[in-house]
This record gives C-alpha cells, structure tokens and sequence, in this order.
C-alpha cells in the first residue's frame, strides 16, 4: 500500500504553476544576472538620489515658494498662512515647518536642506518600489526600478523643495513596514507602521487611502489572521494621536472634520471609534484564550483561497466606494462627478505620453492579475493597494492635476507589472502565436517609446518634431512588430518556450538590463535639457523686475494685490516689506440654469466680468463684480500685479481692468519665456475713491465661449442664455477664432 503510494506520488504530474519568477527552468546559464541586477537596482536608486542633490532646481518653484512663507508663518506662532495672510488648509503645516525650520532657528537657507530631504526621498522611493517586487525576483527589482529613473518628470520633482517625493516614499515606507509586521507578527513593526502612516498623512493627505490597503491585502493572500489583526490594530492606535493635533486644530478653525468634510461635531466620536476599534483588534490578535479561538475559527476558513479573496474583494471594494463616494461630494468636485469623462481624457491627452515608462512596465499588470488567478499569492499586496487607491487616482485625473499626487501608487503598479512581465512566458508556455502576438505589442510599445524619447530629447519641441517621432514610431513599430509575427520568430519562440515549457531565464535578464539601460540613457540625455529649460525660463528675472518696479514706486508697508501666476515668488522677494493680498479667479462650471450659463460653487452669478477656459478641467476660471468690488474694498490696495502668459492665469481679466473707472494701467513688465507667448506682469494703479466696478460687461476669450456653447449644448435655455451674453459679452482676444466663436454665440441666439 506504501509502496503504491510513493509509486503515485512519483508519477503523478508536477503541479507547474506557480513557481518563483526567477527560478532557472532550464539549462544553468553560464553567466547568471541575478546578482548584477539586484546590484544594478540598488546602485541606480542611490546614484538617482546623489544626482537629484547635485543637480537640484536653480529656482524657487511655485509650490516651494509658498510652503516656505506657511511654515516662517506657523513656526513664528501666525498659523499656517500664506505671505497673503491666507489660510492654508489644503494639507497640515507638517512640511511646511520643517522646510522652513532652518531659517527660523538658524537663520540658514531653507533650500539646500529640502533638496537634501527630497533627494533622500528619491532614493527611497526607488529602494522601496524596489522591495515590494522582491518576492519576484532581482529581474523584477531591477526592472521596477528602471521604469521610476525612466519617468523624467519624477527626477523633476526630485531636484526641488516640494511635498511630493517625500510623501511617495512615507507612503511606501508604511507599506513595506506594515506587511512586515503582519509577517513577523512584531509588536514594535505595527508601532513603527503607524508612525510612518501618520507621518506621511501629515506630510499630504493622499497616504489616507493606503490606510487599510496592506490589511487587506493580508487577508486576500492569506497571512495569519491574528498578526494581521494585531499589527492593524497598533496602527490605528499610534497613528490617531500623532494626528489628532492637526484634526483637532482644523475642526476649530472651520468647524468640518479634515479630508471628510463632516461636522466639527462628530470628530471627537470618530477618533474614540477608530482608538477602540485598535483596541480591539490588538485584543483580538493577542494570546489570549477567547481571541485565540476566534481568529483560529476565522482563520480556518480564509485558508481557503476563493474565500479569502472573496472576503478581501468585498472589503477593499466597500473600502473603495466609501471613498469615491466621501471624493464625489468634496467641495473640490463643485458638483461635477467624480466620473467625468471629459476631464478624464484631457488629464491624459496631457499626461499619459509623460509616463510613458510606468505605461509600459504597467502593462504587466495583465500578467500579474492572470498569474494570482492561477493560484500565485504574491501580486495580490500590490493588486489590493491599488484597488484600495482607484478612487484617489480618478480624484487627481478629474481635478486634472498633474500625476505627482500618485506617485506612491503608480510606483506599486510600476512593482506589479514588473513581475507580471517576467511572468508572461510561463503564462504563455506552449502560444507560440499568442507569444508572437506579444512579442509584437512588447516591440511595438518599446519603438513608440523610444521614438518619443528620441522626439523629446533630441529635436526642439513643436508639431513638426512631434510629427517626426510618430513617424518614426510607426516605422519602428511596424518593423519590430512584423519580425515578431514572422514564421522564423515563431519557429525561433517554440523552441526556446515550447513544450519542455523551460523559458530562458537570461533572455528576461537581458531583456530587463536594456531597459534599465535605456531608462538611465532617457535620463542622461534630458539633463542638459532640464538645465537649459531651468536657466531660459523667464521666471528668475520677472519676479525680480516686480519687486524692484514696486520698491520703486510704493512706500514699504503698501498693500499690493496679485493674481496667481509667479505671486509666491514675488513675494520672496519682497521679503515681508509690503501688506500682500491675493485676489484669484474661482472656478466656474456649464450649468444651463444660471443665468449666464456658469456656476460658482451654489451660486448662479449674473455679474460675470471675465470667463477664461481652465486649462486642466472641463470648467472656467471666472471673476465676478461682486468678488472683485469687496476684496478691493477690504484689501485697499494700491497696486494691482497680474501676471498673464500662463495657462493658469485668466487674460480676459486684464481686458476687463481696462474698462474699470479708477484702475489704470501703470506699466507692463515682460520677459520672453523662450515660447510665444510671453509672461507679462500688467501693473494696476488702484484709485480707490475712483473704484466703481462694472457689472455690465462680461470679457471672455473664444475658447472659453466654444467651450460654454459645447457644455450648454441642445438645452432649452440654450438661446435664452446666448441672447443675454450678446448683449454684454466681448471677446478679450481678436482674430478669426473669436470672431467664429461669436458668430456661432449669434446662431445660437438666433439671431
């Protein structure tokens, strides 16, 4: 009976799958790249944080310019205000006071000591990325690590001062430390995982969502259910007091609770909620009789794989839509839904070729979601957090801000789809024509990027240059692609995956170290271009002229206004010696019922004086009578600074002020951005006895009246609205385009 039954367990078929992603199916290679890739990995991320510290930004950016005023401010007891006396509420004064502490200590320059936090930062995103693809290999580290050095913008933002490097990596930093304390089952790891959770919350609140991602994420891949338990619950427990602070003063101040939007009321019953559901849930992971029995119980049945994931997708999925509903009512959405299409496809029209290296390691995901649902454990910690993360992902694309606010989550997608890729020949084995047709898509993908590279980096920016690189794009992608989908290379891919099943490691080894490759040469051939972009820009020497103009104009101690483009940057220069006020344009969506066919919050204005289209979301930036008239009335400033040529600014607002009794044109102030068009400062004399702001005339630029048309489209008050805007509407830009978009403002009028 023995004997027959080591002969079946001799002879019965080997279960295949799945097995470690660097593990050698076939002949020992004479030469290995294990060893050298995870080598090759960990010199690139230290090397990428060496060079972001010697090569930071010669300039202030915007954002820097405004955390430093915010934390001088709250660290000298004023609060985290603006250097325009404004609240900041957006995210805590955390960064902010340690950015600027060591000017307020020490009297020291603030910028080297951000550039050294943020190329720290860099370093650590990379590593941690990095980590989290460990389990799959050195191949899927290295590869990893090579599409986060081939995303230029992350270097970008690597070079300077701000907020979000240093939050990416808290955020993967409690992700790492959290599946380590539910794998060791150490109490200190839970602690210090809560401390990195609440240090990257306070850092930016985009981490909140991650809270409960690597829980779940426990779950679904089955890790003991009492550790997991545990290390939640110290989470909870050191995470709520370390920013309690931060909710306690917000909920003061504005009496809403932080990043939910409930009332101050309910603040004190939710943090005792959250510090007895820690309380708990450490009960329940401890050695004690009761809560033993009860997490083995549960524990037995979440062995089982269908029911882990079941009970996990379940819980991830209420995790998500409690969120996407909490974003849908955020006074950020003014109402919009948080799926808005059109929004959506302008956020990648313009962002999508910028990550293009995460896009194309990202595509591995398909093969990491195939390999957990053939039974591997191990993608599923990435595939949970990010399913945990869609909904703040659709927040940033619909608000159309830039893909820096996701930089932790697509640095886990970037782990993810690494392995995935490494997989796919396993996956694959024995489709020769589906591995063709792969092979065809991987080639293809690799020359559009490529030839993008080649376009951006090599050729001056413009349509022509653009043109050039698709061109050479479908060259490329046709040729890689046909001798992909050839006979030879399907006779050539049988042989080397075929029935024996025994992939050629080194060929994905290779593989991989030319992509790393190609991502450090993409790098080194865009320093010089970020160099030369830094030190053309216009923005050093415009500030400057500003502050020196209004030195000589203004007695120290007069109120100046601006708008929004280059004041924080002004407003170092300034240096305190001025009363500085901000007066900016709000955001205003197509809504058929207002009277001029825009909304502003609740509010359906019949006072519109300027409407310019907003350059990342389907909606406009707009001033009305009323918002200007009382800020000039409670600022009383004698001066006027508005800086146009940017996508953010509003030029119909300078048309406007010239029609303004009592606001005159003192001087415009240029300097060429290197592109048409110009960056011009337009200074406003202000006579505030004179002031009498009008409310019958509404300036807008053609773009901005296409797009209203194209919002209000057949609705019946359609040609209600475009009436009234013909009696008061004029376009602040001239030409053909505005003279069609009031042809076509007539039409719809009837008229």
């Amino acid at each position: 009976m023995r004997l027959g039954r080591v002969r079946d367990s001799i002879c019965a078929p080997r279960k295949r799958f799945p097995l470690p992603a660097d593990q050698d199916l076939g002949d020992k290679p004479l030469v290995s790249l294990r060893q050298p890739a995870m080598a090759a990995a960990t010199a690139m991320a230290l090397g990428y944080g060496i060079l972001a510290l010697l090569l930071p930004h010669p300039l202030p950016t915007f954002d820097e310019a405004k955390y430093l005023a915010i934390g001088v401010n709250a660290l000298s007891g004023h609060g985290p205000r603006t250097a325009f006396g404004e609240l900041f509420l957006a995210h805590s004064p955390y960064w902010p006071m340690l950015f600027a502490a060591p000017q307020v200590a020490l009297g020291q320059s603030p910028w080297a000591w951000g550039h050294l936090l943020n190329a720290i930062a860099a370093s650590g995103t990379l590593l941690l990325a990095g980590w989290l693809a460990r389990p799959f290999g050195p191949r899927a580290v290295l590869l990893t690590v090579a599409a986060l050095v081939g995303w230029l913008s992350l270097f970008g933002l690597a070079r300077t001062a701000r907020l979000d490097v240093p939050e990416a990596a808290l955020s993967l930093a409690y992700i790492a430390v959290a599946r380590s304390a539910v794998d060791s089952g150490l109490v200190r790891r839970g602690i210090l995982a809560g401390v990195l959770f609440a240090w990257a919350f306070l850092v930016k609140e985009a981490g909140l969502i991650l809270l409960a991602a690597p829980f779940l994420a426990a779950i679904a891949a089955r890790r003991p259910l009492a550790a997991t338990a545990r290390a939640g619950g110290l989470v909870l427990l050191t995470a709520v007091p370390l920013v309690a602070w931060w909710f306690g003063w917000y909920a003061g101040t504005t009496g809403r609770v932080y990043a939910l939007g409930l009332g101050a009321a309910l603040l004190a019953p939710l943090g005792i909620a959250l510090l007895v559901l820690g309380g708990a849930l450490v009960v329940l992971g401890a050695p004690w009789p009761p809560a033993a029995r009860l997490t083995a119980w549960a524990g037995r049945r979440l062995q089982d794989r269908r029911t882990a994931l079941a009970v996990a997708g379940l819980l991830v999925g209420a995790w998500a839509v409690a969120f996407l509903v909490a974003f849908s009512q955020s006074s950020l959405q003014a109402g919009r839904p948080l799926l808005d299409l059109p929004n959506l496809a302008r956020w990648g029209r313009a962002w999508l070729a910028d990550l293009g290296p995460i896009l194309l390691v990202g595509v591995g995901l398909v093969g990491a979601v195939r390999s957990a649902w053939r039974g591997d454990d191990r993608p599923l910690h990435q595939l949970v957090v990010l399913v945990a993360g869609i909904p703040w992902l659709l927040l940033v694309a619909v608000q159309g801000e830039p893909p820096r606010n996701d930089i932790a989550l697509l640095a886990i997608a970037a782990s993810a789809g690494a392995a995935g890729w490494l997989q796919l020949p396993r996956l694959l084995e024995g489709r020769d024509r589906a591995i063709a047709v792969v092979g065809a898509a991987v080639g293809a993908s690799l020359a559009v990027a490529a030839a993008q590279q080649l376009a951006r980096q090599a050729v001056a920016p413009g349509l022509t240059a653009h043109l050039r690189g698709v061109a050479l794009a479908v060259v490329l992608g046709a040729a890689v692609g046909a001798a992909a989908t050839s006979p030879a290379a399907r006779r050539w891919a049988r042989e080397r995956l075929g029935a024996a099943g025994r992939p050629s490691v080194e060929l994905r080894g290779v593989a991989v170290v030319l992509v790393a490759a190609l991502s450090v040469s993409a790098l080194g051939a865009a320093l010089p271009r970020m160099a030369s972009a830094a030190i053309a820009d216009s923005r050093p020497g415009l500030p400057d002229e500003i502050a020196a103009w209004i030195g000589g104009h203004l007695p120290v101690g007069s109120t100046v206004a601006f708008g929004s483009v280059l004041a924080n940057e002004t407003a170092l220069r300034l240096d305190g010696r001025y009363q500085l006020r901000s007066l900016q344009a709000t955001l205003g969506v197509v809504d058929a019922a207002a009277p001029l066919g825009i909304r502003v919050g609740d509010e359906q204005p019949a006072d519109l004086v300027s409407v310019d289209r907003h350059p990342r979301q389907s909606g406009f930036y707009v001033f009305t009578a009323r918002q200007v008239g009382d800020a000039l009335s409670a600022d009383r400033p004698a001066v006027w600074v508005y800086v146009t040529g940017q996508s953010t600014s509003a030029p119909s607002l300078v048309a406007w002020l010239a029609t303004v009794p009592g606001v005159r044109l003192a001087t415009v102030l240029s300097a060429p951005t290197g592109a048409d068009p110009t960056l011009q400062a337009h200074v406003f004399w202000v006579d505030l006895a004179g002031v009498a702001v009008p409310d019958t005339r509404t300036f807008a630029s053609a773009d901005a009246l296409n797009a209203l048309l194209d919002g209000l489209g057949s609705a019946p008050q359609a040609p209600g609205i475009a009436t009234t805007l013909l009696g008061r509407v004029a376009t602040s830009d001239a030409g053909p385009a505005a003279d069609a978009a009031m042809a076509r403002l007539r039409s719809v009028a009837g008229r």
